[in-house]
């Protein structure tokens, strides 16, 4: 089940996730020196849910689907680009209209994969498409299925950071939660 919480609900599922919640309302003397037990928590959610959105498997997440709002623009070498939104972590899926599949998304240009695309005859097509993710937003698409106008896209979903105000992933996720002893 997909969960969304805010800041403060997910500081507060932290905390108690970590064991620092309940804390103790039985006290005598109360200290007003103490550490910001808050913001060192918050810092390590934040960290620990990038890393999340940027490595673990989709099961784990809530892909953003961006298919009505992505844009195919043709570029020269018959090859296109779409401009991801800002906080794009990282696409899961693309396909084009006139692909047989989703194309295989690549990172590094100087993969095989990356540098194949390059060669007219070692790209893969239509029958295998490859996106290459740029990282800064940009996704560039290759063996567009036809040499004139441009295709739309079927499917375009990705991992999206939306601020630090809001903590979107699936509850399974928490099993992934660092364990304190």
């Amino acid at each position: 089940m997909k969960v969304k919480l805010t800041r403060g609900e997910m500081l507060a599922q932290w905390k108690q996730r970590m064991y620092l919640e309940p804390l103790r309302a039985d006290c005598i003397v109360e200290r007003s020196d103490g550490i910001d037990l808050d913001s060192y928590c918050e810092q390590e959610m934040r960290l620990w849910y990038l890393n999340l959105l940027a490595s673990a498997d989709t099961r784990y997440l809530s892909p953003t689907d961006l298919t009505l709002t992505a844009v195919v623009k043709r570029i020269d070498g018959n090859r296109g680009s779409i401009t991801l939104p800002t906080g794009t972590i990282r696409p899961v899926r693309v396909r084009l209209s006139g692909w047989r599949r989703d194309a295989a998304i690549v990172t590094e240009i100087s993969s095989g994969a990356g540098r194949r695309q390059l060669n007219p005859f070692g790209c893969g097509g239509v029958e295998e498409p490859v996106a290459l993710w740029l990282g800064d937003g940009r996704l560039e698409l290759f063996s567009l299925p036809t040499s004139e106008g441009t295709p739309l896209p079927e499917a375009v979903t990705a991992i999206v950071d939306h601020g630090d105000e809001v903590y979107e992933f699936d509850e399974l996720a928490w099993e992934l939660l660092p364990r304190q002893m």
